[in-house]
Protein backbone atom coordinates (compact mmCIF):
# COMPACT_ATOMS: atom_id res chain seq x y z
CA UNK A 1 0.00 0.00 0.00
CA UNK A 2 2.77 2.47 0.89
CA UNK A 3 5.36 3.44 -1.44
CA UNK A 4 6.19 6.67 -1.33
CA UNK A 5 7.99 8.61 2.00
CA UNK A 6 6.06 10.89 4.19
CA UNK A 7 7.37 14.22 3.71
CA UNK A 8 6.67 15.29 6.85
CA UNK A 9 9.39 16.57 9.42
CA UNK A 10 9.96 14.85 12.69
CA UNK A 11 8.04 16.51 15.32
CA UNK A 12 6.23 17.03 18.99
CA UNK A 13 2.69 16.41 18.91
CA UNK A 14 1.32 18.53 21.88
CA UNK A 15 -1.57 17.83 23.73
CA UNK A 16 -5.02 19.77 24.46
CA UNK A 17 -6.45 21.45 26.42
CA UNK A 18 -4.00 24.23 26.32
CA UNK A 19 -5.69 26.47 28.64
CA UNK A 20 -5.23 30.19 29.69
CA UNK A 21 -4.05 32.98 27.36
CA UNK A 22 -0.69 34.45 26.49
CA UNK A 23 -0.11 37.97 25.56
CA UNK A 24 -4.02 38.57 25.50
CA UNK A 25 -5.02 35.92 22.97
CA UNK A 26 -5.64 31.93 23.99
CA UNK A 27 -2.41 30.49 25.00
CA UNK A 28 -3.20 27.78 22.40
CA UNK A 29 -2.27 29.89 19.43
CA UNK A 30 1.19 30.25 20.14
CA UNK A 31 1.50 27.22 18.99
CA UNK A 32 0.31 28.21 15.64
CA UNK A 33 1.62 25.61 12.92
CA UNK A 34 2.51 22.70 15.34
CA UNK A 35 1.04 19.63 15.53
CA UNK A 36 -1.96 18.88 18.11
CA UNK A 37 -3.86 15.84 20.04
CA UNK A 38 -7.30 15.21 20.97
CA UNK A 39 -8.61 12.82 23.05
CA UNK A 40 -11.84 11.73 22.37
CA UNK A 41 -12.06 10.59 26.32
CA UNK A 42 -12.03 14.57 26.88
CA UNK A 43 -14.08 15.37 23.87
CA UNK A 44 -16.93 12.83 24.13
CA UNK A 45 -20.75 13.83 25.12
CA UNK A 46 -21.74 14.62 28.54
CA UNK A 47 -17.55 14.94 29.23
CA UNK A 48 -16.08 17.84 27.30
CA UNK A 49 -13.06 19.60 28.80
CA UNK A 50 -11.82 20.48 25.59
CA UNK A 51 -14.32 23.33 24.56
CA UNK A 52 -13.73 24.66 21.09
CA UNK A 53 -10.09 23.78 21.29
CA UNK A 54 -10.56 20.59 18.38
CA UNK A 55 -11.77 23.65 15.95
CA UNK A 56 -8.89 25.76 17.27
CA UNK A 57 -6.71 22.94 16.60
CA UNK A 58 -8.13 22.35 12.99
CA UNK A 59 -7.23 25.86 12.10
CA UNK A 60 -4.05 26.10 14.15
CA UNK A 61 -2.16 22.69 12.76
CA UNK A 62 0.66 23.18 10.25
CA UNK A 63 0.30 22.13 6.69
CA UNK A 64 3.00 19.83 7.40
CA UNK A 65 2.34 19.03 10.67
CA UNK A 66 -0.35 16.20 12.11
CA UNK A 67 -3.81 16.21 14.00
CA UNK A 68 -3.98 13.11 15.90
CA UNK A 69 -7.11 12.18 17.26
CA UNK A 70 -6.88 9.45 20.23
CA UNK A 71 -9.45 7.25 21.19
CA UNK A 72 -8.70 7.49 25.41
CA UNK A 73 -7.39 4.08 25.54
CA UNK A 74 -4.98 4.94 28.18
CA UNK A 75 -6.53 7.35 30.01
CA UNK A 76 -9.49 4.89 30.50
CA UNK A 77 -7.16 2.49 31.04
CA UNK A 78 -5.96 4.37 33.92
CA UNK A 79 -9.41 4.57 35.47
CA UNK A 80 -9.38 1.17 35.16
CA UNK A 81 -11.71 0.89 31.88
CA UNK A 82 -11.31 -0.66 28.99
CA UNK A 83 -13.21 1.14 25.94
CA UNK A 84 -13.59 -2.01 23.90
CA UNK A 85 -16.17 -3.47 26.16
CA UNK A 86 -18.07 -0.31 25.01
CA UNK A 87 -19.94 -0.53 21.35
CA UNK A 88 -21.57 2.97 22.00
CA UNK A 89 -18.03 4.29 22.71
CA UNK A 90 -16.42 3.18 19.92
CA UNK A 91 -19.35 4.33 17.49
CA UNK A 92 -19.43 7.80 19.06
CA UNK A 93 -15.48 8.17 18.47
CA UNK A 94 -15.27 7.26 15.13
CA UNK A 95 -18.18 9.51 14.34
CA UNK A 96 -16.34 12.17 15.76
CA UNK A 97 -12.97 11.44 14.13
CA UNK A 98 -14.46 11.51 11.07
CA UNK A 99 -16.21 14.29 10.66
CA UNK A 100 -13.27 16.03 12.37
CA UNK A 101 -11.51 14.22 9.08
CA UNK A 102 -13.79 15.90 6.67
CA UNK A 103 -12.59 19.24 7.99
CA UNK A 104 -8.77 18.72 8.73
CA UNK A 105 -6.28 17.08 5.95
CA UNK A 106 -4.01 16.73 8.67
CA UNK A 107 -5.89 14.56 10.92
CA UNK A 108 -5.17 10.90 11.53
CA UNK A 109 -7.27 8.97 13.74
CA UNK A 110 -5.25 6.46 16.25
CA UNK A 111 -7.48 3.25 16.24
CA UNK A 112 -8.54 2.13 19.84
CA UNK A 113 -6.71 -1.00 21.51
CA UNK A 114 -6.85 -3.00 24.93
CA UNK A 115 -3.93 -2.05 26.55
CA UNK A 116 -1.69 -5.34 27.63
CA UNK A 117 -3.98 -7.20 25.54
CA UNK A 118 -4.12 -9.90 23.06
CA UNK A 119 -2.81 -9.89 19.47
CA UNK A 120 -6.29 -11.23 18.61
CA UNK A 121 -8.36 -8.42 20.62
CA UNK A 122 -6.47 -5.42 18.76
CA UNK A 123 -6.52 -6.91 15.74
CA UNK A 124 -9.99 -7.58 16.06
CA UNK A 125 -10.17 -3.90 16.45
CA UNK A 126 -8.73 -2.87 13.40
CA UNK A 127 -11.17 -4.77 11.61
CA UNK A 128 -14.14 -2.89 13.26
CA UNK A 129 -11.69 0.29 12.20
CA UNK A 130 -11.22 -0.41 8.71
CA UNK A 131 -15.44 -1.15 8.57
CA UNK A 132 -15.90 2.32 10.21
CA UNK A 133 -16.49 5.88 8.57
CA UNK A 134 -12.52 6.65 8.93
CA UNK A 135 -10.77 6.64 5.64
CA UNK A 136 -8.54 4.28 5.81
CA UNK A 137 -5.61 6.12 5.46
CA UNK A 138 -6.35 7.86 8.00
CA UNK A 139 -6.40 5.34 10.61
CA UNK A 140 -2.71 4.50 12.42
CA UNK A 141 -2.80 1.22 14.37
CA UNK A 142 -1.37 0.79 18.00
CA UNK A 143 1.84 -1.79 17.55
CA UNK A 144 2.34 -2.80 21.36
CA UNK A 145 6.31 -3.59 22.30
CA UNK A 146 4.82 -6.88 24.06
CA UNK A 147 3.30 -7.98 20.76
CA UNK A 148 5.21 -10.02 17.94
CA UNK A 149 7.47 -7.96 15.17
CA UNK A 150 5.82 -9.71 12.39
CA UNK A 151 2.60 -8.03 13.48
CA UNK A 152 4.68 -4.73 13.42
CA UNK A 153 5.35 -5.78 10.03
CA UNK A 154 2.15 -6.21 8.73
CA UNK A 155 0.77 -2.63 10.10
CA UNK A 156 4.00 -1.15 8.48
CA UNK A 157 3.05 -2.35 4.52
CA UNK A 158 -1.17 -1.47 5.37
CA UNK A 159 -0.84 1.80 6.88
CA UNK A 160 0.50 5.34 6.69
CA UNK A 161 1.27 5.95 10.56
CA UNK A 162 2.15 3.33 13.11
CA UNK A 163 1.73 4.25 17.27
CA UNK A 164 3.95 2.02 19.36
CA UNK A 165 2.36 1.46 22.73
CA UNK A 166 4.52 0.64 25.54
CA UNK A 167 3.26 -2.21 27.32
CA UNK A 168 3.47 -5.96 29.08
CA UNK A 169 6.77 -6.14 30.18
CA UNK A 170 8.07 -3.29 28.61
CA UNK A 171 5.62 -0.68 29.83
CA UNK A 172 7.91 1.82 31.45
CA UNK A 173 9.84 4.33 28.76
CA UNK A 174 13.41 3.79 28.74
CA UNK A 175 13.92 1.46 31.07
CA UNK A 176 16.30 -0.89 30.09
CA UNK A 177 14.04 -3.71 29.34
CA UNK A 178 12.56 -0.82 26.68
CA UNK A 179 15.61 0.08 25.74
CA UNK A 180 16.12 -3.47 24.71
CA UNK A 181 13.02 -3.91 22.70
CA UNK A 182 13.01 -0.88 21.10
CA UNK A 183 16.41 -1.75 20.24
CA UNK A 184 15.13 -4.74 18.67
CA UNK A 185 12.30 -2.81 16.93
CA UNK A 186 14.32 -1.01 14.86
CA UNK A 187 16.64 -3.89 13.87
CA UNK A 188 13.74 -5.69 12.83
CA UNK A 189 12.12 -2.68 10.60
CA UNK A 190 16.09 -2.24 9.50
CA UNK A 191 16.51 -6.06 8.21
CA UNK A 192 13.15 -6.04 6.39
CA UNK A 193 14.58 -2.29 4.03
CA UNK A 194 17.90 -3.89 3.71
CA UNK A 195 16.42 -6.10 1.39
CA UNK A 196 16.25 -4.48 -1.81
CA UNK A 197 12.77 -5.81 -3.26
CA UNK A 198 11.27 -5.27 -0.32
CA UNK A 199 12.44 -1.48 0.20
CA UNK A 200 11.43 -1.14 -3.92
CA UNK A 201 8.09 -1.96 -2.57
CA UNK A 202 7.52 -0.39 0.82
CA UNK A 203 8.62 2.99 2.68
CA UNK A 204 8.40 3.33 6.45
CA UNK A 205 5.41 4.82 7.72
CA UNK A 206 5.25 7.11 10.03
CA UNK A 207 6.37 6.14 13.76
CA UNK A 208 4.40 7.80 16.51
CA UNK A 209 5.65 6.68 20.20
CA UNK A 210 2.95 7.54 22.47
CA UNK A 211 3.97 9.48 25.87
CA UNK A 212 7.56 8.99 24.38
CA UNK A 213 8.82 12.28 24.11
CA UNK A 214 11.71 12.10 26.36
CA UNK A 215 13.04 9.41 24.22
CA UNK A 216 12.40 11.17 20.96
CA UNK A 217 15.75 12.93 20.72
CA UNK A 218 17.71 9.34 20.87
CA UNK A 219 15.51 7.07 18.92
CA UNK A 220 14.01 7.46 15.20
CA UNK A 221 10.72 8.00 15.97
CA UNK A 222 9.31 10.43 13.91
CA UNK A 223 7.03 12.31 16.16
CA UNK A 224 5.95 11.80 20.14
CA UNK A 225 3.30 13.46 22.33
CA UNK A 226 3.47 15.49 25.34
CA UNK A 227 1.61 17.66 27.41
CA UNK A 228 4.53 19.25 28.38
CA UNK A 229 3.39 22.72 27.73
CA UNK A 230 -0.36 22.41 28.27
CA UNK A 231 0.54 21.43 31.80
CA UNK A 232 3.49 23.55 32.39
CA UNK A 233 3.01 26.63 30.45
CA UNK A 234 2.07 28.35 33.18
CA UNK A 235 4.29 27.59 35.77
CA UNK A 236 7.21 28.09 33.78
CA UNK A 237 5.79 31.80 33.14
CA UNK A 238 6.13 32.73 36.98
CA UNK A 239 9.50 31.27 36.11
CA UNK A 240 9.93 34.28 33.49
CA UNK A 241 9.85 31.88 30.71
CA UNK A 242 6.67 33.03 27.94
CA UNK A 243 5.18 30.56 26.20
CA UNK A 244 7.19 31.11 22.90
CA UNK A 245 10.56 30.33 24.51
CA UNK A 246 8.99 26.87 26.69
CA UNK A 247 7.62 25.67 23.64
CA UNK A 248 10.91 26.41 21.27
CA UNK A 249 13.05 24.88 24.31
CA UNK A 250 10.75 21.90 24.08
CA UNK A 251 10.51 21.22 21.13
CA UNK A 252 14.49 21.74 19.87
CA UNK A 253 15.12 19.09 22.45
CA UNK A 254 13.27 16.56 21.53
CA UNK A 255 14.19 17.19 17.94
CA UNK A 256 17.97 17.98 17.88
CA UNK A 257 19.12 14.22 18.45
CA UNK A 258 21.33 12.03 16.44
CA UNK A 259 18.79 9.67 16.05
CA UNK A 260 16.88 11.95 13.86
CA UNK A 261 19.41 12.43 10.67
CA UNK A 262 17.32 10.67 8.23
CA UNK A 263 13.44 9.21 9.30
CA UNK A 264 13.79 6.32 6.26
CA UNK A 265 14.84 3.02 7.45
CA UNK A 266 16.69 2.33 4.44
CA UNK A 267 19.46 4.94 4.74
CA UNK A 268 19.51 5.83 8.72
CA UNK A 269 22.52 6.02 10.92
CA UNK A 270 22.03 2.60 13.37
CA UNK A 271 21.50 3.54 16.79
CA UNK A 272 23.61 1.17 18.70
CA UNK A 273 23.22 3.00 22.43
CA UNK A 274 20.83 5.22 24.18
CA UNK A 275 22.87 7.44 26.10
CA UNK A 276 19.96 9.99 26.69
CA UNK A 277 19.23 11.03 30.52
CA UNK A 278 16.11 11.75 31.58
CA UNK A 279 15.11 14.78 32.76
CA UNK A 280 16.12 16.14 35.96
CA UNK A 281 12.36 17.25 37.36
CA UNK A 282 13.13 15.72 40.86
CA UNK A 283 13.95 17.91 43.90
CA UNK A 284 14.99 16.23 47.26
CA UNK A 285 14.52 18.09 50.60
CA UNK A 286 15.33 16.63 53.88
CA UNK A 287 16.73 14.09 51.51
CA UNK A 288 19.19 12.27 54.13
CA UNK A 289 21.09 9.27 52.29
CA UNK A 290 18.71 9.68 49.13
CA UNK A 291 16.22 6.57 49.41
CA UNK A 292 13.55 8.95 48.42
CA UNK A 293 15.38 10.17 45.33
CA UNK A 294 16.50 6.49 44.96
CA UNK A 295 12.85 5.48 44.38
CA UNK A 296 12.41 8.24 41.79
CA UNK A 297 15.01 7.31 39.32
CA UNK A 298 14.21 4.08 39.34
CA UNK A 299 10.38 5.22 37.80
CA UNK A 300 12.45 7.53 35.73
CA UNK A 301 12.16 10.65 37.01
CA UNK A 302 16.00 12.50 37.05
CA UNK A 303 17.32 14.67 40.29
CA UNK A 304 17.97 18.58 39.93
CA UNK A 305 18.89 18.70 43.69
CA UNK A 306 19.07 17.08 47.67
CA UNK A 307 19.34 19.37 50.15
CA UNK A 308 20.05 17.82 53.89
CA UNK A 309 22.18 19.41 56.73
CA UNK A 310 24.09 16.52 58.13
CA UNK A 311 27.67 15.91 56.93
CA UNK A 312 27.50 12.29 56.08
CA UNK A 313 23.87 12.37 54.95
CA UNK A 314 25.07 15.02 52.31
CA UNK A 315 28.63 13.22 51.33
CA UNK A 316 26.66 10.24 50.73
CA UNK A 317 23.92 11.61 48.29
CA UNK A 318 26.91 13.56 46.31
CA UNK A 319 28.41 10.48 46.10
CA UNK A 320 25.41 8.41 44.53
CA UNK A 321 23.80 11.13 42.71
CA UNK A 322 26.81 13.22 41.05
CA UNK A 323 24.50 14.40 38.67
CA UNK A 324 22.28 16.26 40.96
CA UNK A 325 22.85 19.75 42.59
CA UNK A 326 23.31 18.93 46.67
CA UNK A 327 22.76 21.39 48.70
CA UNK A 328 23.60 21.89 52.66
CA UNK A 329 21.96 23.86 55.01
CA UNK A 330 19.12 23.92 57.71
CA UNK A 331 16.28 23.72 56.12
CA UNK A 332 14.13 25.14 58.68
CA UNK A 333 15.52 28.88 58.13
CA UNK A 334 16.20 28.18 54.34
CA UNK A 335 15.73 30.96 51.53
CA UNK A 336 13.76 28.87 48.79
CA UNK A 337 13.70 31.06 46.31
CA UNK A 338 17.52 30.66 46.03
CA UNK A 339 16.86 26.42 45.40
CA UNK A 340 15.90 25.40 41.78
CA UNK A 341 12.12 25.20 40.52
CA UNK A 342 10.80 21.81 40.16
CA UNK A 343 8.01 19.97 38.93
CA UNK A 344 8.18 17.32 41.65
CA UNK A 345 9.18 18.12 44.95
CA UNK A 346 9.50 15.02 47.74
CA UNK A 347 10.49 15.81 51.24
CA UNK A 348 11.00 13.83 54.34
CA UNK A 349 10.97 16.04 57.15
CA UNK A 350 12.18 14.86 60.38
CA UNK A 351 10.04 12.27 62.22
CA UNK A 352 11.63 12.36 65.85
CA UNK A 353 9.08 15.05 66.59
CA UNK A 354 6.36 12.23 66.20
CA UNK A 355 7.16 9.14 67.11
CA UNK A 356 6.46 6.69 69.73
CA UNK A 357 10.40 5.78 69.60
CA UNK A 358 11.23 9.47 71.03
CA UNK A 359 10.28 8.29 74.21
CA UNK A 360 9.17 11.42 76.48
CA UNK A 361 8.48 14.50 74.79
CA UNK A 362 10.88 17.47 75.11
CA UNK A 363 11.64 20.61 74.27
CA UNK A 364 14.02 20.00 71.44
CA UNK A 365 10.80 17.89 69.75
CA UNK A 366 9.44 21.42 69.17
CA UNK A 367 11.96 22.34 66.70
CA UNK A 368 11.94 18.99 65.26
CA UNK A 369 8.29 19.27 64.40
CA UNK A 370 8.81 22.65 62.75
CA UNK A 371 9.83 21.01 59.89
CA UNK A 372 7.24 19.83 58.32
CA UNK A 373 6.44 23.85 58.48
CA UNK A 374 9.77 23.66 55.97
CA UNK A 375 8.02 21.90 53.45
CA UNK A 376 4.96 24.11 53.07
CA UNK A 377 7.42 27.42 52.92
CA UNK A 378 9.29 25.33 50.02
CA UNK A 379 6.34 24.98 48.39
CA UNK A 380 4.54 28.27 48.71
CA UNK A 381 8.16 29.52 47.10
CA UNK A 382 8.75 26.25 44.66
CA UNK A 383 5.06 25.89 43.70
CA UNK A 384 5.63 22.52 42.30
CA UNK A 385 3.27 20.52 40.55
CA UNK A 386 3.60 17.22 42.65
CA UNK A 387 4.31 17.77 46.16
CA UNK A 388 5.17 13.79 48.10
CA UNK A 389 5.84 14.27 52.12
CA UNK A 390 6.97 11.16 54.02
CA UNK A 391 6.62 10.77 57.49
CA UNK A 392 5.52 8.43 60.65
CA UNK A 393 2.15 7.70 60.90
CA UNK A 394 2.13 8.99 64.30
CA UNK A 395 2.17 12.88 62.41
CA UNK A 396 -1.75 12.66 61.99
CA UNK A 397 -1.62 13.04 65.92
CA UNK A 398 -0.27 16.34 65.67
CA UNK A 399 -2.11 18.96 67.15
CA UNK A 400 -1.47 21.13 64.11
CA UNK A 401 -1.76 18.89 61.76
CA UNK A 402 -5.10 20.18 60.64
CA UNK A 403 -3.92 23.25 59.47
CA UNK A 404 -0.63 21.61 58.04
CA UNK A 405 -2.97 20.21 55.51
CA UNK A 406 -5.36 23.35 55.38
CA UNK A 407 -1.84 25.12 54.25
CA UNK A 408 -1.40 23.33 51.75
CA UNK A 409 -5.22 23.43 50.52
CA UNK A 410 -4.76 27.25 50.78
CA UNK A 411 -1.58 26.70 48.23
CA UNK A 412 -3.72 25.19 45.65
CA UNK A 413 -3.33 21.40 46.47
CA UNK A 414 -5.64 18.58 46.38
CA UNK A 415 -4.22 16.20 48.73
CA UNK A 416 -4.54 12.63 49.75
CA UNK A 417 -2.54 10.16 52.42
CA UNK A 418 -1.13 7.02 52.15
CA UNK A 419 0.17 4.67 55.14
CA UNK A 420 2.00 2.43 53.36
CA UNK A 421 3.95 -0.32 54.22
CA UNK A 422 7.40 -1.42 53.03
CA UNK A 423 7.13 -5.06 53.37
CA UNK A 424 3.92 -4.64 50.65
CA UNK A 425 6.39 -3.65 47.67
CA UNK A 426 9.47 -5.98 47.85
CA UNK A 427 11.50 -4.41 51.02
CA UNK A 428 12.34 -7.18 53.59
CA UNK A 429 11.04 -5.64 56.51
CA UNK A 430 8.05 -4.43 58.15
CA UNK A 431 7.83 -0.47 58.20
CA UNK A 432 5.06 1.79 58.16
CA UNK A 433 4.90 5.51 56.96
CA UNK A 434 2.48 7.99 56.03
CA UNK A 435 3.04 9.82 52.90
CA UNK A 436 0.78 12.70 51.60
CA UNK A 437 0.61 13.36 47.44
CA UNK A 438 -0.44 16.77 46.94
CA UNK A 439 -0.89 17.86 43.57
CA UNK A 440 -2.15 21.23 41.46
CA UNK A 441 -5.41 19.44 40.16
CA UNK A 442 -8.90 19.87 40.65
CA UNK A 443 -9.26 16.77 42.71
CA UNK A 444 -6.67 13.81 44.23
CA UNK A 445 -5.19 11.87 42.22
CA UNK A 446 -6.70 8.53 43.58
CA UNK A 447 -3.86 6.46 43.92
CA UNK A 448 -4.88 3.94 46.41
CA UNK A 449 -5.97 0.84 43.55
CA UNK A 450 -2.70 1.42 41.42
CA UNK A 451 -0.52 1.45 44.86
CA UNK A 452 -2.50 -1.41 45.96
CA UNK A 453 -1.66 -3.31 42.32
CA UNK A 454 1.81 -2.53 42.74
CA UNK A 455 1.88 -4.76 46.32
CA UNK A 456 4.29 -8.04 46.03
CA UNK A 457 4.35 -10.98 48.30
CA UNK A 458 6.28 -10.14 51.37
CA UNK A 459 9.88 -10.96 51.67
CA UNK A 460 12.14 -13.03 54.08
CA UNK A 461 15.04 -10.94 55.76
CA UNK A 462 16.75 -14.25 55.72
CA UNK A 463 18.99 -13.51 52.67
CA UNK A 464 19.79 -9.89 53.36
CA UNK A 465 21.93 -11.61 56.53
CA UNK A 466 25.60 -11.91 56.02
CA UNK A 467 26.37 -14.98 57.44
CA UNK A 468 30.11 -14.88 56.34
CA UNK A 469 30.89 -11.34 58.18
CA UNK A 470 34.07 -12.23 59.99
CA UNK A 471 33.09 -10.85 63.54
CA UNK A 472 31.35 -12.14 66.25
CA UNK A 473 31.57 -12.52 70.25
CA UNK A 474 30.16 -15.93 72.54
CA UNK A 475 26.78 -15.27 73.82
CA UNK A 476 28.26 -16.68 76.96
CA UNK A 477 31.07 -14.02 77.14
CA UNK A 478 31.87 -12.80 80.78
CA UNK A 479 29.10 -10.31 81.36
CA UNK A 480 26.41 -10.28 79.04
CA UNK A 481 23.30 -9.19 80.50
CA UNK A 482 21.14 -11.29 81.77
CA UNK A 483 18.22 -10.00 80.08
CA UNK A 484 19.80 -10.78 76.95
CA UNK A 485 20.65 -13.80 78.09
CA UNK A 486 16.97 -14.21 79.01
CA UNK A 487 15.93 -12.81 75.63
CA UNK A 488 17.72 -15.41 73.77
CA UNK A 489 16.58 -18.16 75.40
CA UNK A 490 13.00 -17.13 75.39
CA UNK A 491 13.55 -16.73 71.28
CA UNK A 492 15.35 -20.76 70.92
CA UNK A 493 12.05 -21.84 72.55
CA UNK A 494 9.62 -19.70 70.62
CA UNK A 495 10.68 -19.99 67.51
CA UNK A 496 12.42 -23.73 67.37
CA UNK A 497 15.73 -22.65 65.84
CA UNK A 498 19.48 -20.53 66.72
CA UNK A 499 19.31 -18.20 63.86
CA UNK A 500 17.28 -15.24 64.58
CA UNK A 501 17.04 -11.37 65.08
CA UNK A 502 16.90 -9.64 68.24
CA UNK A 503 15.88 -6.36 69.45
CA UNK A 504 17.59 -4.86 72.86
CA UNK A 505 14.54 -3.63 73.49
CA UNK A 506 10.97 -3.35 73.17
CA UNK A 507 7.76 -5.69 72.71
CA UNK A 508 6.67 -8.07 70.36
CA UNK A 509 10.33 -9.34 69.07
CA UNK A 510 11.81 -8.11 72.00
CA UNK A 511 10.37 -10.38 74.10
CA UNK A 512 10.42 -13.61 71.92
CA UNK A 513 13.11 -12.72 68.89
CA UNK A 514 11.94 -12.55 65.66
CA UNK A 515 12.06 -15.13 62.74
CA UNK A 516 14.22 -14.80 59.88
CA UNK A 517 11.63 -16.46 57.63
CA UNK A 518 9.41 -13.38 57.87
CA UNK A 519 10.40 -9.77 57.22
CA UNK A 520 12.25 -8.03 59.58
CA UNK A 521 10.84 -5.31 62.01
CA UNK A 522 11.29 -1.81 61.55
CA UNK A 523 14.82 -0.19 60.93
CA UNK A 524 15.43 2.52 63.27
CA UNK A 525 17.96 5.30 63.43
CA UNK A 526 19.73 3.79 66.57
CA UNK A 527 21.35 0.48 67.04
CA UNK A 528 18.89 -2.34 68.09
CA UNK A 529 18.78 -5.47 66.22
CA UNK A 530 21.44 -8.23 66.96
CA UNK A 531 21.89 -11.16 64.61
CA UNK A 532 22.06 -14.58 66.54
CA UNK A 533 23.94 -17.98 64.82
CA UNK A 534 23.99 -20.75 67.67
CA UNK A 535 26.55 -19.62 70.56
CA UNK A 536 27.51 -16.31 68.22
CA UNK A 537 25.99 -13.00 67.95
CA UNK A 538 26.80 -9.45 66.57
CA UNK A 539 24.41 -6.12 65.68
CA UNK A 540 23.75 -5.95 62.55
CA UNK A 541 25.72 -4.01 60.19
CA UNK A 542 25.11 -1.44 57.79
CA UNK A 543 25.70 -3.47 54.77
CA UNK A 544 22.63 -6.01 55.95
CA UNK A 545 20.65 -2.53 56.83
CA UNK A 546 21.10 -1.26 52.93
CA UNK A 547 19.20 -4.71 51.91
CA UNK A 548 16.84 -4.60 54.38
CA UNK A 549 15.85 -1.40 53.70
CA UNK A 550 15.31 -2.03 50.08
CA UNK A 551 18.68 0.15 48.89
CA UNK A 552 20.76 -0.98 45.79
CA UNK A 553 23.84 -3.17 46.35
CA UNK A 554 26.28 -0.64 44.27
CA UNK A 555 24.88 2.26 46.82
CA UNK A 556 27.57 3.52 48.44
CA UNK A 557 27.00 5.06 52.29
CA UNK A 558 29.50 7.64 53.64
CA UNK A 559 30.37 7.84 57.35
CA UNK A 560 30.74 5.95 60.16
CA UNK A 561 29.50 2.54 60.86
CA UNK A 562 26.59 4.45 63.61
CA UNK A 563 26.64 7.15 61.22
CA UNK A 564 25.39 4.75 58.66
CA UNK A 565 23.11 2.67 60.65
CA UNK A 566 21.76 6.28 61.35
CA UNK A 567 21.31 6.90 57.61
CA UNK A 568 19.67 4.29 56.46
CA UNK A 569 17.21 3.99 59.92
CA UNK A 570 16.34 7.79 59.04
CA UNK A 571 15.93 7.12 55.17
CA UNK A 572 12.66 6.22 52.67
CA UNK A 573 12.83 2.85 51.57
CA UNK A 574 13.46 3.12 47.79
CA UNK A 575 11.12 0.38 46.77
CA UNK A 576 8.16 2.26 48.17
CA UNK A 577 8.92 5.41 46.55
CA UNK A 578 9.68 4.26 43.28
CA UNK A 579 5.98 2.14 43.74
CA UNK A 580 4.53 5.65 44.79
CA UNK A 581 6.13 8.11 42.09
CA UNK A 582 5.41 5.16 39.49
CA UNK A 583 1.37 5.18 40.37
CA UNK A 584 1.72 9.08 40.22
CA UNK A 585 3.02 9.20 36.58
CA UNK A 586 0.48 6.59 35.75
CA UNK A 587 -2.49 8.49 36.96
Amino acid sequence: MISTPHPAPQTVVHGLPINGTYKNRPAIEALTGGSFLASYWYARPGNNKLGDQVDQAICLVGSDQTLYLDNGAFTAFKKGVTIADDPDYLDGFYSWAAAICERCPEAVVIIPDVIDGSVDQNVELIRWSIGSEVPTDKLVPVWHLHEPLELLQSYCEDFNHVAIGSSGEFWKVDSPEWRTRVGEMFDFLDSLQSDPEYAACYVRPRLHMLRGIGVMDSWRFDSADSVNVAVNHNRQARGGEDLDSFRDRVETKATSGDGHADPQIGSARYVAEVTAETSQICGDIFSGFGGFTEGAEAAGIGTKFGANHWDPAVATFAKNHPAAQVIQQDLSEADWSQFPQVPLLIAGPSCQGFTHARGKDRKHHDRLRNTMWAVINAAESLSPEILITENVPEVQNWVLFPAWLQSLELLGYSTEQHVLDAADYGVPQHRLRWFCVSSKSDKPLNLASRLQSAQTPHRSVRDSIDWDYPTWSRIDKPGRSPKVLKQISRARHELGGDRFLLPYYGSGSGLTGRSLDRPCGTIVAQDIWAVVDGQRMRMMQPHEAQRIMGFRDSFQPVGTRREQMRGFGNAVCPPVAEALVSSILAA
